[in-house]
């Protein structure tokens, strides 16, 4: 037996799978993000809740280029475009702030060069707890309440 089979004791379940249970815990979605698609450029009055998913979808047509190209640039990041199987270019981008973001688009399609839009993202409301996912492991619940013990006042516990 070698370090190899120790380790691999420890990490029970299916590395593959993050739903699964194993040694580091498991993944479990904690609630359902909002997720809105727009087949145009978006203006200020466009709204995507913060944290949901923004996904712009611009179809290009039979024009341009046979290899389409394009990028996104939104808060300091370049987003790589994707093409689909009806050459509609998209981008998914999630708002970490509550604030009106703006981007800009460049590609080799002239329908799209060059081409600045904003969107807004407003903070989403507050979630009642009755919302929580009950197949989370703590129901939705904090499970260690009290981290720390209880200071004692007599001294004698440790």
């Amino acid at each position: 037996m070698g370090a190899h089979d120790s380790v691999g004791d420890l990490l029970h379940g299916m590395p593959e799978d993050p739903s699964q249970g194993g040694w580091g815990g498991r993944f479990v979605r904690a609630w359902k993000r909002p997720r809105v698609v727009f087949t145009r450029l978006t203006g200020p009055q466009d709204r995507i809740e913060q944290f949901g998913v923004f996904e712009l979808a611009l179809p290009m047509g039979d024009l341009g280029p046979a290899r389409l190209e394009a990028r996104m640039l939104i808060e300091n990041r370049e987003l790589v475009g994707s093409v689909d199987a009806d050459r509609v270019m998209r981008w998914r981008f999630s708002p970490k702030d509550a604030k009106t973001y703006r981007y800009m688009i460049s590609s080799n399609v002239l329908a799209l060069e060059v081409r600045s839009s904003e969107l807004t993202s407003p903070r989403p409301p507050p979630m009642p707890p009755s919302t929580l996912r009950h197949d989370c492991p703590s129901g939705g619940r904090t499970i260690h309440h009290r981290m720390w013990p209880k200071a004692s006042t007599s001294g004698s516990e440790l």
